[in-house]
């Protein structure tokens, strides 16, 4: 793999198809030599899984699949004590919303006493976020909550199911590897539920109250991309599922419109940082 891009904003993004092969190297980069690799079950069954945890050869990695649905504290509670047992010096977060958030409260929790729900954004008697918190890399599998470039951890109680929100900016991720190849197989629910995701977090953020033209200029630009993407990427998902084979030429535009996507997703969760 030797064509994709990097830049910096809001994080280190390096992006491109087959980027997910630099792992290795961003790991070595950072240090680490036990990582927990976060993600879900479903993830694990997929294709690519064993060659992407076979590149991690010299690494001691522990996999933590064992995140589902909506995340809940408890998944988190088991996550950071898989952590804490395998004495994780790193954390891959790799899947949609749902690992890369419980990947970054399991990285607060390694070294944060008390509750998850202690550190709940806007609660009077929050604790701080105050120790350190382990290297993060995030591969985002789908193009939707852009949880990646995102500075927060979105996790719900277990009785009530209410959304508690874990804010601060040492939760985002240290690096992304933004590899759209890992979103071509998605089926075409889910592409179109991720992607009408995207779209309303692009659409909040402009009309949010509040003078921000950055914002405002990456919220408009990443509804653009997903007018011109999101139908597209859910046909041909939709013929992949009923079994049809893409022409050589379908098949590039297909990772185009995959791409695209997967671009709108992370400019949703930069923009939408207007309304807070």
């Amino acid at each position: 793999m030797s064509d994709f891009v990097v830049y910096n904003y809001p994080t280190r993004i390096c992006q491109g198809f087959g980027v997910r092969d630099q792992l290795a190297a961003t790991l070595h980069a950072a240090g680490a030599r036990r990582p927990l690799l976060v993600t879900d079950r479903l993830i694990k069954m997929l294709p690519w899984f064993e060659p992407l945890l076979a590149s991690l050869a010299d690494f001691d990695v522990r996999v933590f699949a064992d995140v589902w649905g909506n995340p809940v504290e408890t998944q988190v509670i088991a996550g950071a004590a898989a952590a804490q047992a395998h004495g994780a010096d790193a954390i891959i977060a790799l899947g949609g919303g749902a690992p890369v958030d419980v990947a970054k409260a399991i990285a607060l929790m390694q070294h944060h006493p008390g509750k998850l729900f202690d550190y709940e954004d806007g609660k009077p008697d929050a604790r701080p976020v105050d120790q350190p918190i382990a290297f993060l890399v995030a591969l985002p599998t789908t193009a939707g909550t852009g949880s990646e470039v995102g500075r927060s951890s979105v996790i719900s109680h277990d009785i009530s199911k209410a959304k508690k929100i874990i804010f601060d900016p040492r939760l985002l991720p240290n690096v992304v590897l933004a590899d759209a190849e890992l979103t071509l197989g998605l089926p075409p629910g889910v592409t179109a539920a991720t992607g009408l995701d995207a779209l309303t977090h692009l659409v909040e953020a402009f009309l949010a109250r509040g003078h921000h033209p950055m914002a405002d200029g990456i919220a408009l630009e990443g509804v653009r991309l997903v007018a011109g993407a999101l139908e597209v990427a859910v046909d041909f998902a939709r013929r992949l599922d009923d079994g049809e084979a893409l022409s050589e030429e379908e098949e590039a535009v297909h990772r185009r419109v995959r791409a695209a996507m997967l671009d709108a997703s992370m400019m949703g969760a930069v923009a939408f940082q207007k309304g807070l």
